[in-house]
């Protein structure tokens, strides 16, 4: 697979974060194993092993945040020529890291930019019906069984997590209980906590995040809604 671009592709002097999906079938143990090594004009060859994406799933892989200045380049995907049935998704640039019109939060301002990530609620998932998805944030209307989730990448290191939402209701009483699978972390916020019209950016907590993971937020409030923007990861 092989993408090229040049200034007709309007990649601008940006910075982008570049994600792929990928999964791949193989009939025996992997070990250490390379499936495939991703190549480009503009950022160092990621070797990708068979156990990062097997499975029936297409597994997404953070390749960095690289200035993709509208030179000619390009980005290839090459498989290692191990017998497997490897199969892409989607290759996708985000700009500045972020879906479009998602604001560079404050306590991420004075840091470089690989020492943050932001996870818009663009890449949210959900399987019921209650929830939905209004403008830049997911709505939360479904109780504690609620499967709103976030997928975490796998990062080397310990992160410090940070939560952007808000609920509207009462002015008392618990609104949302977050869960991380890393470490089973789990956080209750109260409604004075992230109550209100305004966004707030909250802290749940810290974790290693060298595995794949996720946080699930749920509503614990019958009379509130819950408004879920964003989280962010910063390096500890």
């Amino acid at each position: 697979m092989h993408f090229s671009f040049d200034p007709s592709r309007c990649l601008g002097d940006s910075e982008w974060q570049v994600l792929i999906g990928l999964r791949t079938r193989f009939r025996r143990n992997p070990g250490g194993m390379v499936a495939a090594d991703v190549t480009s004009t503009h950022f160092p060859p990621r070797w990708i092993r068979i156990s990062e994406i097997m499975g029936k799933d297409f597994k997404y892989l953070d390749l960095g945040r690289h200035r993709l200045d509208g030179r000619r380049g390009y980005i290839a995907l090459s498989p290692s020529g191990v017998e497997q049935k490897l199969e892409m998704q989607y290759l996708i640039l985000l700009r500045n890291g972020n879906y479009p019109n998602t604001e560079i939060p404050d306590i991420c301002r004075n840091l470089n930019p690989e020492d943050y990530r932001i996870i818009s609620s663009g890449k949210f998932n959900f399987r019921d019906n209650e929830n939905r998805r209004s403008g830049h944030a997911v709505v939360v209307r479904s109780g504690r069984n609620s499967s709103l989730q976030c997928p975490l990448p796998a990062l080397k290191g310990k992160w410090k997590i940070y939560l952007t939402m808000r609920a509207d209701g009462p002015r008392s009483g618990n609104a949302a209980e977050v869960w991380c699978k890393n470490g089973s972390q789990r956080k209750i916020f109260k409604l004075n906590e992230i109550g209100g019209e305004a966004f707030k950016t909250v802290e749940f907590g810290a974790a290693d995040l060298s595995g794949s993971g996720l946080l699930a937020f749920s509503r614990l409030h019958p009379a509130v809604t819950l408004y879920v923007k964003e989280v962010v990861l910063i390096r500890q």
